[in-house]
């Protein structure tokens, strides 16, 4: 009888212990859960915070009457090789010049004056047809300087200053890949699946489901 009760209590000391063993399991997938949402959250406040002091500055500027258009410190880089399509037709010769200036810099990889010169480029021409993809070069600069939250920042205000822009899907995949960059991988999941669901035959959908596996892996 004693062997008998030995050997029940040590199968529900060995059936604890795996119980055990699960629930912390389980847990630990909680907490990290949660640790990518709060660090999600915390971009996405940094983001607003900094858009609250550009319009800050810019009712500043304009208050003070200065000349010109200056831009509203959109600042951002991190620029890829440039991609067919960013040029358009029916632009004004002195429009298009200001834009194709604007690209050279960013060829030079002088990211900081780039942005500049996009940033002003579309206070000066917000109905441009190049504008939306000089709002891409924005993001694009502040990613290549690792300033992950301002690039999402810019990506985001690409979505909605130009819903229809054929840089959306551009913008949504490396507003992605600079949530993941920070560390909130649940947030980049579910960046890549929208752009995924929205676009399915792009270009960009197909590197944001590598993206997504990579994240998962």
């Amino acid at each position: 009888k004693v062997d008998e009760v030995r050997h029940q209590i040590d199968r529900q000391i060995g059936q604890s212990v795996r119980d055990g063993g699960q629930k912390l399991s389980e847990m630990e997938v909680r907490m990290a859960r949660i640790e990518d949402d709060l660090r999600a959250q915390g971009t996405l406040l940094r983001a607003r915070e900094e858009a609250l002091r550009v319009l800050r500055q810019a009712v500043i500027r304009a208050t003070q009457g200065r000349a010109g258009s200056p831009g509203l410190g959109r600042g951002k880089s991190g620029a890829r090789p440039m991609q067919a399509g960013d040029g358009a037709s029916g632009e004004p010769e002195g429009v298009h010049k200001e834009y194709e200036d604007a690209r050279k810099v960013l060829e030079r990889k002088d990211y900081r004056s780039a942005i500049e010169k996009f940033e002003k480029f579309i206070d000066k021409h917000p109905k441009s047809k190049l504008a939306d993809n000089a709002q891409y070069w924005v993001g694009e600069s502040y990613y290549a300087l690792k300033k992950f939250d301002r690039a999402i920042l810019e990506f985001d205000a690409l979505g909605r200053k130009y819903p229809k822009g054929d840089k959306v899907p551009a913008a949504l995949l490396k507003k992605g890949f600079a949530f993941a960059e920070m560390g909130g991988k649940r947030m980049a999941r579910l960046i890549l699946q929208k752009l995924i669901d929205r676009y399915p035959k792009s270009q960009e959908a197909a590197k944001a489901k590598r993206k997504v596996k990579a994240l998962e892996s």
